[in-house]
């Protein structure tokens, strides 16, 4: 067989996360499109293919082993039988990816890497209290593939200076509206009212996580945990003799 029998073969597989379809990478493309249509000293237009991506190329026919040039380097194809080769390559750097057999090119391209960016999200209007002193939370999220995870982390205030208070943060899971939705926008409420820290100062933070694992988070929110309000004056006699006891619960044991 000759070089001119040789069949070339090349996908670009995206991570799984972004739901996008391989890339089948055409021979000829695209710079004989950009050739009929465009300034011929005009580069081809770049193949965007998202950072993560994975490339597989099959070269059957033609003569010797083809090699792959790619991420700024050169790398052999593997024999797969008498008269076909292959080779499976991470696409880590923007630039040409080649195949070479023999001294001549039998496709070209060029690639630009696109960066997966963290989510962003944010806080259309400030936590309050609900129906009940259930805390009311409303977000906005968005991500370039889809947000998998929204979750809030409250934190007591550092004013509370009280020493032997637990301090372990309390984590909240937030509803997504959809599976993996590139915009997000919910509200939920979340009933914190039987915690120690009702009526306490505290922080919120909110996280959105996609899924390659990147997070964004909101700037800390400062509020007051909503408590249950009480027209019971005894009622309230004991929510306020808890709030003493869990700021100082030392000074409320006897001697």
């Amino acid at each position: 067989a000759n070089a001119g029998d040789a069949a070339l073969d090349v996908w670009v597989t995206p991570p799984e996360y972004t739901g996008l379809a391989p890339i089948f990478l055409r021979t000829g493309q695209p710079a004989s499109q950009t050739a009929q249509t465009a300034d011929p000293a005009t580069p081809p237009t770049a193949i965007h293919v998202p950072t993560g991506s994975v490339l597989l190329a099959r070269v059957s026919g033609g003569s010797g082993a083809p090699a792959l040039t790619a991420n700024g380097m050169a790398s052999a194809f593997e024999q797969v039988d008498q008269v076909s080769y292959q080779i499976t390559q991470p696409v880590t750097k923007s630039g040409t990816i080649s195949v070479e057999q023999s001294g001549r090119t039998l496709g070209s391209w060029p690639i630009t890497v696109v960066p997966d960016t963290a989510p962003i999200i944010a806080l259309p209007a400030p936590p309050a209290a609900g129906e009940r002193g259930a805390l009311r939370l409303e977000y906005e999220a968005r991500d370039d593939y889809g947000v998998v995870a929204v979750t809030g982390a409250v934190r007591l205030s550092g004013d509370v200076a009280e020493p032997g208070i637990d301090r372990t943060p309390v984590e909240l899971q937030l509803p997504l509206p959809g599976v993996r939705p590139k915009t997000a926008r919910s509200t939920s409420f979340h009933d914190l009212t039987p915690h120690p820290w009702a009526g306490l100062p505290v922080t919120l933070r909110l996280s959105a996580t996609d899924g390659a694992g990147q997070t964004g988070t909101t700037e800390d929110v400062a509020l007051v945990l909503p408590e249950r309000e009480f027209r019971n004056p005894i009622a309230r006699a004991i929510i306020e003799e808890r709030k003493k006891l869990t700021l100082r619960p030392q000074a409320g044991r006897e001697e």
